[in-house]
């Protein structure tokens, strides 16, 4: 076998990657073989049950149902000691509090380095393999790709038509970046909706808690506004659960 599953991305689009390339990368360790029958473990469900079920779920299905919790980083450049002070540390304990997931945004990287695609490939594995170094899990932790996960995407397109362009300038996060970016009147529109794509990286999930700092407070207030109208409408036979909750805690 010349491929490596690793961890658990969605029922139906697991994270391969090519034996060598992750040897090259890691160094002449021993890695594992996945059986096919591994691979298919029953522990994944289909998406119309669940968008992505974890390992830390299967585990954990005979007790007290934890709280799922979500984060994440692009992959534009390998992590660094500022991430595992600020975040990192911090997941490693909460793996075993939580049900966790962590997303390499990868679409979401494309935003402002559009111009160098290769640059945002070649940093999804080197952001995973930062994780598994600090102590993250994939047998408790699901770590997934975005891009991976049509169904996000799918789900970006109708949050599109519940917001107007206006309503995401006046984002005080959003302007603040562009003018931090220099983009001027050159800002690629997918950056522009990028708190679009953002909302439903958190609603597909059903995510209880998405730690940020308070700078991106104004996306999680879109993300329960775009959830609320949504609902409204009635969209399909299941609501999606508003997020917003005191000290930026969703429930």
């Amino acid at each position: 076998m010349n491929k490596v599953v690793c961890g658990t991305t969605s029922p139906n689009h697991p994270l391969e990657i090519l034996k060598d390339d992750l040897l090259k990368a890691i160094g002449e360790y021993e890695i594992a073989d996945v059986t096919e029958s591994n691979a298919k473990r029953q522990d994944l469900v289909s998406l119309d049950q669940n968008p992505i079920k974890s390992n830390a779920t299967t585990e954990n299905s005979k007790s007290t149902i934890r709280p799922r919790i979500l984060t994440g980083d692009r992959p534009t450049g390998k992590l660094h000691l500022g991430h595992y002070v600020g975040s990192l540390a911090n997941r490693v304990k909460l793996q075993d509090e939580y049900e966790e997931f962590i997303m390499i945004a990868d679409v979401q990287a494309l935003t402002d380095n559009y111009d160098n695609p290769q640059k945002v490939r070649d940093n999804v594995l080197e952001v995973a393999m930062d994780y598994l170094a600090v102590g993250i899990d994939p047998l408790k932790t699901t770590i997934f790709i975005q891009s991976q996960i049509p169904e996000i995407a799918e789900l970006t397109i109708f949050f599109m038509n519940l917001v107007t362009h206006a309503q995401v300038l006046r984002n005080p996060t959003v302007k603040t970046e562009i003018i931090e970016k220099g983009f001027a009147d050159s800002t690629p529109f997918g950056f522009v909706a990028y708190p679009v794509s953002q909302a439903a990286d958190i609603l597909f999930l059903k995510a209880s808690l998405v730690p940020v700092g308070n700078d991106q407070a104004p996306m999680l207030e879109l993300a329960d506004e775009i959830g609320q109208r949504f609902n409204k409408i009635g969209v399909g036979s299941d609501s999606i659960k508003t997020i917003w909750g005191v000290g930026y805690k969703l429930y």
